[in-house]
């Protein structure tokens, strides 16, 4: 590929005067030698490693390699377009903005070409090049680095997070897209960080970074369990269930509901495919459209089943179904949301089954969870009686020169209500109990 800064030597690409502060400190990089150039377009194209465009690329199933307009525009073409439908409105604001003033923030890319930060950017202006027919150029930072050294790409990795997302003015990634990019950043097979480096690079708190790194964990659980690329976390972020992961990791790893012995294991291992057969249910009947009540759904079946003794019973119920479903899935070929809609209807009638029983368990626990709550309102209505008794029919430091004779004449008739009241209900529970 062509060297930019060989072009720069021979007078082809030019010095805007700029020079630029990192954001970062990163070895092998003196700002005192840094400048901002004036590149051509048709010299750059995207980083199919950021972890803004991974999933998009997993969506289209793009196998092509990264090269520049000069060589293939294509490329860039299928790329730019998954940015455009990303945010549309960003898209057009940025255009607008560098038609009208010109572009006011320089961007990073490589010495072959590869842009670090800047796609945006980079996107409008080719859309203006293209539209208006005029030559325009992409103002960036010259990175000294080469994309083949593994030890280049975690100084390349600090900066592009560092810019991204460790700075107040950064655009906030997508959370799917976050998530793919910190599980292939501190635990991919190319692992160029830890996750606590990870966390101190984008300015974030490490229990967040953790979060984050267990849900894409789980994540990619659910994409082996259908039968998908692990890495296609693109299904995930078509059927808008990001947030249903955030919390079965949270939940599930939180050390409260399982313990470390082997039954505990086991049980949490059916659970787990439990809870992705619940996702797919929720996915093909369309609740997933409505994020707060499907949250609020989900929380309940940790909090009322899975964090119960109810739960064992409910995954052996429920194993048939999910085993099913497992099998068939994985008889399909599964790239996106639209294939495993399609693979879904093939087992129509398990994902039936799964519903109703989700929602009866549901409703068993509610009536359960009813039945407890009355128990403590009477048992709370005991105490105080009894704490009446004990203190001469008054609570804490009140006498009865407080009271005016209607107030303690009103205190006997309610006492009188709750003897034949509570005589009468005795007698009910006792016919209940008979009847049981």
């Amino acid at each position: 590929m062509t060297s930019l800064m060989q072009l720069v030597e021979s007078g082809q690409i030019e010095k805007t005067g700029a020079k630029p502060k990192l954001p970062v400190k990163i070895d092998g990089i003196n700002e005192e030698n840094l400048y901002v150039y004036r590149i051509p377009l048709d010299l750059l194209f995207y980083n199919d490693k950021n972890g803004r465009i991974a999933t998009g690329m997993q969506r289209l199933a793009m196998t092509m390699d990264p090269v520049s307009d000069r060589i293939d525009p294509s490329y860039n073409d299928q790329i730019a377009e998954l940015i455009e439908a990303d945010n549309k409105a960003a898209l057009k604001q940025t255009q607008a903005s560098i038609k009208k003033n010109g572009q006011k923030l320089f961007g990073y890319v490589l010495d072959d070409g590869r842009i670090i930060d800047g796609n945006r950017r980079f996107t409008a202006l080719r859309n203006l090049q293209k539209e208006t027919g005029k030559t325009y150029y992409y103002e960036a930072v010259i990175l000294p680095f080469t994309f083949d050294a593994q030890t280049d790409r975690i100084k390349i990795k600090k900066l592009e997070i560092a810019i991204q997302m460790g700075i107040e003015e950064r655009q906030s990634y997508n959370p799917v897209d976050l998530a793919l990019d910190v599980y292939n950043t501190t635990s991919g097979e190319n692992k160029m960080m830890s996750i606590e480096d990870y966390a101190s690079d984008a300015n974030m708190k490490i229990k967040e970074a953790k979060q984050i790194l267990d849900a894409a964990i789980y994540m990619r659980k659910f994409l082996e369990f259908i039968g998908a690329d692990q890495n296609n976390f693109s299904i995930i972020k078509d059927s808008k269930t990001y947030s249903l992961f955030v919390e079965m990791a949270r939940k599930l790893e939180s050390g409260k509901i399982f313990g470390d012995d082997l039954d505990s294991e086991v049980e949490k291992n059916e659970t787990i495919r439990t809870y992705f057969a619940l996702i797919l249910y929720e996915i093909k009947v369309g609740a997933t459209s409505n994020q707060s009540t499907l949250a609020y759904k989900m929380r309940d079946y940790v909090k009322k089943i899975v964090d119960s003794d109810k739960n064992e019973d409910f995954n052996d119920d429920m194993s048939d179904h999910v085993d099913d479903i497992e099998d068939t899935l994985n008889d399909q070929t599964i790239n996106n949301l639209t294939d495993l809609s399609n693979a879904m209807k093939e087992v129509n009638d398990q994902f039936d089954q799964v519903g109703e029983k989700f929602d009866r368990q549901l409703r068993e626990s509610n009536k359960q969870e009813t039945a407890e709550a009355l128990v403590s309102d009477v048992s709370d209505a005991v105490s105080l009686l009894k704490e009446l008794e004990q203190n001469g029919g008054l609570k804490t430091n009140l006498t009865y020169s407080q009271f005016d004779r209607d107030q303690i004449q009103k205190l006997q008739y309610s006492m009188r209500d709750l003897a034949i009241l509570a005589k009468k209900l005795f007698e009910k529970y006792g016919e209940e109990l008979d009847e049981s």
